[in-house]
């Protein structure tokens, strides 16, 4: 069986790495404080462009807490660093491809032993497996170990027992030789052994269908969260597996799937998701309106060379310096034409105008369902946000070159591609009226963006 076209987690060894050992909170504000590998860690993407790599501190290593990922000084710039110890401090992952370099994935090494190797699924594919992996609960022959095995489809890719030494553990040992032997059919079998009855009456699979309390034989529990699955066995740190990992995001098969590394909901009038830029592999909630994928958030990508003439939007007299994590950055003319990831574009006078006559001939309203519930000015002659339609236009307003911030709380300003003589045709969102796509703002002027796939 090809386990190419039935593994659906997708490999960034750091990051999956992390998911383990971290789970899904992502959101501590910390800098430069030491973790147990005297590995500093920064709080936001852009830190990483603030710290020197050279020659001088080549194989320096940094965790970004925005990214979920760690990087690596390789003498000139940042990469990615594709290893990281997992839960049990025994066991590393680290990203590989084919030999023929055509599949991505993670391979798992337990104390210089190759346990595993989980393989993407196949590029360009539109959805992922549908059967996703489940989790079982299984004993050993001697029943005198428990643990989970995880199946993805029908394959048995990996077992996790409380005891994770792969060197002193028998049964670990056996599938790694096993996987050398290109023999898999001892460890399907295992699904029939008798050694696994004890765990057969706790919950089966990621659905949560058996065992309402979520117990899974003596000593293992799993609980479904969604897109992942915690599994806690003893006394041992509890594990978060995702059901299937599109880049860094976590999904479950059951109800989205993975394309070109966006995650989106396979259902629903305005589907929802996220997509990663994986220029510093920052994640973005996006929105299918009609044809067209938008990002439902102002981009926040800065570059110290590409995006020079950009500013955190929503700033005003009080805050000239903006808040970019609330909305975004605002960019001038120069800085925008790079400011999207690849595979992804500045929307074009059409692009904005089809998507506002989508929405509308959707019986939605252009005033208030392309607005967030909160942020916006109401107390005057503002209509609330209702963001029915997922867009979430935030009022970042808009900011030119004498230094002033202007309507911040009122309008949401955002680039297409196209000018009218000088003048750029923007995409204007406003608390007070609907929305169009209007070309009288200034031509030096800061504005968001919300990149369109291409």
């Amino acid at each position: 069986m090809n386990l190419a076209k039935k593994i659906t987690i997708v490999a960034l060894a750091g990051t999956a790495a992390c998911m383990i050992a971290c789970g899904d909170d992502s959101s501590v504000e910390v800098e430069n404080q030491k973790s147990d590998d005297s590995m500093d860690i920064l709080a936001h993407n852009e830190d990483l462009d603030k710290q020197d790599c050279d020659k001088s501190n080549a194989g320096e290593k940094l965790f970004v807490v925005d990214s979920n990922a760690a990087f690596v000084c390789n003498g000139k710039s940042w990469e990615l660093y594709d290893a990281m110890e997992d839960i049990s401090g025994k066991c590393t992952t680290k990203s590989v491809k084919n030999a023929k370099k055509t599949k991505s994935g993670v391979q798992i090494t337990c104390d210089d032993v190759v346990v595993d190797t989980l393989w993407a699924g196949d590029k360009g594919k539109d959805e992922a497996d549908e059967n996703g992996c489940s989790f079982k609960s299984v004993k050993n022959k001697k029943k005198t170990k428990s643990g989970m095995e995880v199946l993805c489809g029908e394959v048995v890719v990996d077992t996790i027992w409380n005891d994770s030494d792969a060197k002193d553990n028998k049964d670990s040992k056996e599938s790694a030789d096993s996987k050398k032997d290109g023999d898999s059919k001892e460890s399907a079998d295992n699904k029939k052994d008798s050694d696994s009855k004890d765990g057969e009456d706790g919950e089966k699979g990621a659905d949560g269908k058996n065992g309402a309390d979520g117990r899974n034989g003596d000593d293992c529990v799993q609980t479904d969260i969604g897109h992942s699955v915690t599994i806690q066995c003893g006394d041992a740190e509890p594990s978060v597996i995702p059901k299937a990992m599109c880049i860094t995001i976590p999904y479950d098969p059951a109800v989205s799937y993975c394309k070109d590394g966006y995650v989106l909901t396979k259902e629903g009038e305005f589907p929802t998701g996220t997509m990663v830029d994986e220029r510093k592999f920052q994640e973005y909630k996006i929105v299918k309106i009609g044809n067209d994928i938008w990002m439902a958030e102002n981009l926040n990508y800065v570059d110290e060379k590409k995006t020079e003439g950009s500013v955190c939007g929503g700033g005003s007299r009080d805050n000239p310096e903006g808040d970019c994590d609330t909305y975004g950055r605002l960019y001038n003319f120069e800085a925008v034409s790079q400011a999207c990831p690849d595979g992804w574009k500045l929307p074009t006078y059409d692009d904005a105008s089809d998507m506002l006559r989508f929405v509308e001939n959707a019986g939605y309203s252009l005033t208030n369902d392309l607005r967030t519930t909160d942020l916006w000015e109401v107390h005057r002659n503002g209509v609330p946000g209702t963001d029915k339609v997922g867009f979430s236009a935030v009022p970042s307003g808009y900011y030119v070159g004498d230094g002033t911030y202007y309507g911040t709380e009122t309008s949401s300003v955002i680039w297409t591609s196209e000018f009218l003589g000088a003048t750029p045709y923007t995409l204007m969102i406003y608390n007070i009226s609907q929305a169009n796509v209007y070309n009288g703002v200034r031509s030096d002027g800061y504005y968001a963006v919300r990149c369109v796939k291409e």
